[in-house]
């Protein structure tokens, strides 16, 4: 290929030297022994020039592994000089957990079904659990009033009312506050699986 393209340039080079000097044009021009040199030269300079590529690209590729291990050293080392606690960490993560699974933690740990939350059963206990169920809702989810009060078959006025009761008994009353940090340690945290960066 290289070859049959390098003939051909020759070749209207010769024609084209013909023609300036007056020349008839003749078909089926023999190529003399100097052409043929001329072609073989310029092969070997093709090939020379391919080869010098090749190991171009070689030289290039090794020069950018070099650097990249370069860069993966030094930040193993600036790693190395860091805090470890950075790095390891007993530090809780937080998650949002859902009105159903609230309900359903708030329902076992004051004894009572999820058909007595959500029905209208007025005793102590029940309405108690209700009011936490309300109230750790909105704490841990930030859900809506609207949707807390869906969720429980309430309107959003009594979901509202249980709030607001909830708010000030976490306050002032030691007991409260105690089953209050029972649930949100039980529903919102988790301990971290595995270590990761930061807190």
């Amino acid at each position: 290929m290289i070859m049959n393209s390098v003939q051909k340039k020759l070749h209207e080079e010769h024609k084209a030297r013909r023609a300036r000097l007056g020349a008839k044009t003749v078909t089926n021009l023999v190529l003399l022994p100097s052409v043929k040199q001329q072609i073989e030269q310029r092969r070997a300079l093709e090939e020379a020039a391919e080869l010098a590529a090749r190991q171009q690209a070689r030289m290039d590729e090794q020069r950018r592994l070099a650097r990249e291990a370069e860069i993966e050293r030094r930040l193993v080392d600036q790693i190395d000089q860091l805090p470890p606690e950075l790095f390891l960490t007993e530090a809780p993560v937080v998650r949002i957990p859902s009105l159903a699974e609230i309900r359903r933690e708030v329902c076992e740990y004051f004894k009572i079904t999820q058909a007595e939350m959500m029905g209208s059963r007025r005793n102590a206990p029940t309405v108690l659990a209700r009011h936490f169920s309300y109230y750790i809702a909105r704490s841990l989810t930030g859900a809506s009033l609207t949707q807390i009060g869906r969720a429980y078959k309430r309107d959003h006025s009594s979901v509202i009312h249980a709030i607001g009761k909830m708010e000030e008994l976490v306050l002032v009353n030691s007991s409260i506050a105690a089953q209050y940090r029972h649930f949100e340690n039980k529903l919102a945290y988790r301990p971290a699986p595995h270590a990761y960066w930061g807190a």
